[in-house]
């Protein structure tokens, strides 16, 4: 007696149409294009900037990637449960202005002191002779792709945050990776070497943080996000919901990146600078 009645009261699956299923296969083949992107970029890095100076960038994003899991604070996934569960509008604008404003603030902090620090970080990266004496002015220019790529993982999880997950791949797939392998193309036909990679590579991330902000504008109020305050109960509930997420997605960051890290540690020179980049080939 109790399944009829118990199964009458559950409401039935919304249905869905076809069009959503070609959306959501569209979506899945998009997602899916991004290893093939990469499948073309790596031999192509490779080949223009050598094994070498490939691991060198390897290395280099690797930092940038870890550091930036770290100083987001894991906003951007506690965003994902706060703003679908925040009925006030203006509170949901307070929370991502507070992971914005405290993400991209830590990675600017992070970014000067890198620069300022350059000279010393360079004497822990093995690099060949060529890009070592440049490497210096590289750490200094590279670092400040750190607050860029937070402000861009915060955003996109803002949107993802109300459900928006197709410009979201359109963006980190098309724009970041395909427009990044343009521009190191371009540099690398006037004549830059190395640089030419990490300017590439930062100017595919300014591109992408321009397009976030647009897509931040298409589903919050860019007016009120300016104007929405920040009560301390809102900012604690972001850092509680970050701070509870924070060891597993660290641990998932370091589980791909620090190993090409350790490898360019413990081995001098230009072979440690390819055992990272052969490592970075294999790995995707």
């Amino acid at each position: 007696m109790s399944g009829p009645i118990e199964d009458a009261l559950v409401p039935p699956a919304p249905a869905v149409s076809n069009q959503e299923v070609a959306k959501g296969a569209g979506l899945a083949a998009l997602s899916r294009l991004g290893a093939l992107i990469e499948v073309i970029a790596q031999p192509a890095y490779t080949w223009m900037f050598g094994l070498a100076g490939y691991g060198v960038y390897v290395v280099l994003w690797a930092a940038i990637n870890i550091l930036a899991n770290i100083l987001d604070l894991a906003m951007g996934q506690a965003l994902q449960r706060i703003v679908p569960a925040e009925g006030d509008r203006e509170r949901q604008h307070g929370a991502v202005k507070f992971a914005l404003l405290t993400g991209t603030g830590l990675g600017v902090a992070a970014a000067l002191a890198m620069s300022l620090s350059a000279n010393w970080l360079a004497s822990y990266v093995a690099a060949a002779p060529a890009e070592a004496a440049r490497l210096p002015q590289a750490i200094a220019l590279f670092a400040w792709s750190l607050p860029m790529w937070i402000f861009i993982e915060i955003a996109t999880a803002a949107a993802r945050a109300k459900r928006a997950f197709g410009p979201e791949i359109r963006l980190r797939i098309f724009w970041e990776q395909v427009a990044r392998l343009i521009f190191a193309a371009g540099f690398f036909a006037v004549g830059f070497d190395l640089t030419g990679l990490l300017l590439g590579h930062m100017l595919s991330l300014a591109l992408t943080a321009i397009l976030s902000a647009q897509l931040l504008g298409r589903y919050y109020d860019l007016g009120l996000l300016w104007r929405a305050p920040m009560p301390s109960m809102l900012r604690r509930s972001v850092l509680h919901s970050g701070a509870a997420m924070m060891p597993p997605a660290i641990a998932r960051r370091a589980y791909n990146d620090l190993p090409p890290i350790l490898l360019n540690l413990m081995v001098p020179g230009a072979a440690g600078a390819m055992a990272a980049g052969i490592y970075g080939i294999a790995r995707k």
